[in-house]
């Protein structure tokens, strides 16, 4: 009976101290599914965390789109994508906050469940456009600024950077007829990351080896949060790794474990005195955006890197070349 008593209060320490799972709401890339999210959890990037995972409108997985992606009801980070987005968060937000009330009620007072936020790609778009309440922490990898700036990647990686007014043409006139719901005039992610309260920890992450998402957009949206008074932005970039792949990537474990740094931020969860979590925790501090103007130094840098310019040299005399025969012929 006496070792009975005495367990008591270990176990009611036991029953304090128990950690929760936080939550995790993730949106996944264009083509893509929601497996894309399990992917992440199934390789410990949420640890300690439940991961909801969706499905957009175009996602192949919906019944209605028959298992091809639907671009007929596409938009990259606008309404009706945004609106799923959120729909689910709501959801889980009020499962959470039901969870929080009966937790402060019981015995087993201790940390309160959070809410984490956030996507790849065009997951990422829409995690830093759409409208969460109460959220805890917002993570992006691979985020573009605006459309435009992915069209005017292309047009530099085919080598016609050079032609005037081609980009914003092609934005305004083709894109809008492969991504039925996108609309070049709405709002985009550069112009909506404002509405995120400024207190709630924002990470993005980017790969200068991204062919279709340039890592100078991503890094146009840090720069828009810091300068608009934004307390925790945190820029993490690699040079290794493709797009939605840099966990694959040479600094796929570096990047894990300054995410995983971040969690715990977002969290409040003290982790433990491992090597691991004071590396995380340095690169963490280290990748804080204060100055606006490392971030337009920085842009700068990858803009110049990102112009192709052998490349569009090389289509640009060809084309005047051809041009030149063209016109003998006719002066002949």
């Amino acid at each position: 009976m006496k070792r009975v008593i005495f367990l008591i209060p270990l176990f009611i320490s036991f029953c304090t101290n128990f950690a929760v799972n936080h939550e995790v709401v993730f949106g996944h890339g264009f083509g893509a599914t929601r497996n894309h999210g399990l992917v992440y959890g199934n390789i410990n990037m949420f640890p300690n965390c439940n991961v909801t995972v969706f499905d957009f409108p175009d996602s192949p997985a919906r019944a209605e789109n028959r298992g091809r992606c639907n671009s007929a009801v596409t938009s990259l980070g606008q309404e009706n994508e945004n609106t799923v987005f959120e729909q689910h968060y709501n959801e889980l937000l009020g499962r959470v906050r039901d969870y929080n009330s009966k937790r402060s009620k019981s015995s087993t007072i201790g940390d309160e469940k959070k809410i984490i936020v956030g996507g790849v790609s065009r997951g990422a778009m829409n995690a830093l456009s759409s409208n969460f309440e109460d959220v805890n922490g917002i993570f992006a990898e691979s985020p573009a600024a605006t459309v435009q700036d992915i069209v005017d990647l292309k047009c530099k990686q085919f080598g016609f950077g050079w032609v005037p007014f081609l980009s914003k043409a092609i934005h305004r006139f083709i894109v809008p007829r492969i991504l039925g719901q996108y609309n070049p005039q709405g709002p985009h992610p550069v112009n909506r990351v404002d509405q995120i309260s400024s207190d709630v920890p924002v990470f993005i992450a980017y790969t200068t080896q991204d062919k279709l998402i340039p890592a100078s957009s991503s890094v146009k949206l840090a720069q828009r949060l810091v300068s608009s008074g934004h307390n925790n932005v945190y820029l993490w970039g690699t040079n290794s790794g493709l797009h939605s792949n840099i966990l694959s990537g040479r600094d796929g474990r570096n990047y894990q474990t300054i995410f995983h740094a971040f969690l715990r931020q977002c969290t409040g969860e003290p982790g433990n005195a491992s090597q691991n979590h004071e590396a995380g925790d340095r690169m963490l501090a280290e990748s804080r955006q204060t100055s606006i103007e490392d971030l337009v130094r920085l842009r700068s840098r990858l803009e110049g890197s990102e112009r192709y310019w052998k490349r569009n040299l090389v289509v640009f005399s060809t084309c005047l070349a051809f041009l030149g025969l063209v016109a003998s012929r006719f002066i002949r």
